[in-house]
């Protein structure tokens, strides 16, 4: 190997290195095997904390939307979520709630599949409504109304609006339900008809409540950082009004501060384990390696003498550990 720079002299003394130190390189590939799990086991149960931390805050706010932007046109919710900073938009069209319950609190609205997904409040069991006297609700909700969670069920909803305070009722076919989350209130889905179909009674009461029956945009965005002012622009841009409450285009921002856990209390429990890891890691394959070279040193003392350059020599320990490494992993 005198002044040779030959790659493939170099992988076939490596090779044949390996192939004499068959249980060196078994224990090698064993500690290294053991380091990388320690840091996916790590990594995993960090983002599974986070993840079920983020989850559980979600659901205790009802919503995973990052911001609702309520009041809005039809027109107005449709170029809002043309924006190139959201990367989730969700229709919400809400409601009012209804007055024959007693223990459960049931606000009646229209969501979107989008939507549903972001309130928790996706049917399990059957469909969304689709037809004008259609509902999906929790199970919690139904039970409430005196009837079992069951597809097909017929049930009595009875509401008021500020107007005048009318009461109104009718009968609706049950289309969904799915499991309840929160012991205190639920969602009641109705269908887009629905909504279209009492619009002139919506309308009369906007006065004593701005958001009934208009468009409100649920948004996850791609970037979280600086999000509101940005939002707030592009609310604006649109002709929305957020600090006048007396405009018909009032359009209040409303964001979800805890749609997601703050990293930083994560950071230095995670950072201390982290470097106890690798320093653990770095010793055990350190010290396996090191006694390796220790018990070679008449092969590379043989290598040297027969002219292999310090160069060769540091490359055909450097692929030794690269094939053990990449076999390990």
């Amino acid at each position: 190997m005198f002044k040779n720079r030959n790659t493939k002299i170099i992988n076939k003394v490596v090779r044949k290195i390996l192939k004499t130190q068959m249980i060196k390189n078994g224990v090698t590939i064993l500690a290294i095997i053991i380091s990388a799990m320690l840091f996916t086991s790590l990594t995993t149960l960090i983002d599974g904390t986070v993840k079920s931390q983020t989850l559980m805050m979600q659901m205790q706010a009802g919503s995973k939307a990052d911001a609702e932007v309520k009041g809005l046109t039809k027109k107005q919710y449709e170029m809002l979520i043309k924006s190139s900073a959201i990367e989730a938009a969700g229709l919400r069209r809400p409601g009012t709630y209804l007055t024959n319950t007693q223990h459960h609190n049931i606000e009646i609205d229209y969501l979107d599949d989008k939507a549903q997904d972001m309130y928790f409040s996706k049917p399990t069991h059957g469909t969304a409504p689709k037809k004008i006297n259609e509902i999906a609700t929790s199970d919690r909700a139904l039970r409430e109304l005196g009837i079992e969670p069951k597809v097909g069920e017929k049930v009595k909803i009875v509401f008021q609006l500020q107007e005048n305070n009318r009461e109104y009722s009718y009968e609706m076919v049950v289309s969904g339900w799915w499991e309840a989350i929160n012991e205190q209130s639920s969602i009641m889905l109705v269908s887009d008809e629905f909504m279209d179909q009492n619009t002139n009674l919506f309308e009369n009461n906007r006065k004593y409540d701005f958001e009934l029956g208009r468009y409100s945009a649920e948004l996850i965005f791609k970037n979280r950082f600086d999000v509101e002012t940005d939002l707030k622009k592009e609310v604006q841009t649109i002709g929305g009004e957020l600090e006048d409450q007396k405009s018909e285009n009032f359009t209040p921002v409303v964001m979800n501060r805890n749609n997601s856990v703050d990293l930083k209390e994560f950071i230095l429990p995670v950072l201390l384990i982290a470097i106890l890891f690798f320093i653990c890691s770095y010793l055990l394959i350190y010290n396996i390696f090191d006694i390796a070279v220790a018990k070679d040193i008449k092969i590379y003392g043989l290598l040297s003498t027969l002219g292999t350059t310090p160069s060769q020599m540091w490359k055909i320990v450097f692929r030794q550990a690269l094939y053990l490494a990449v076999i390990g992993i």
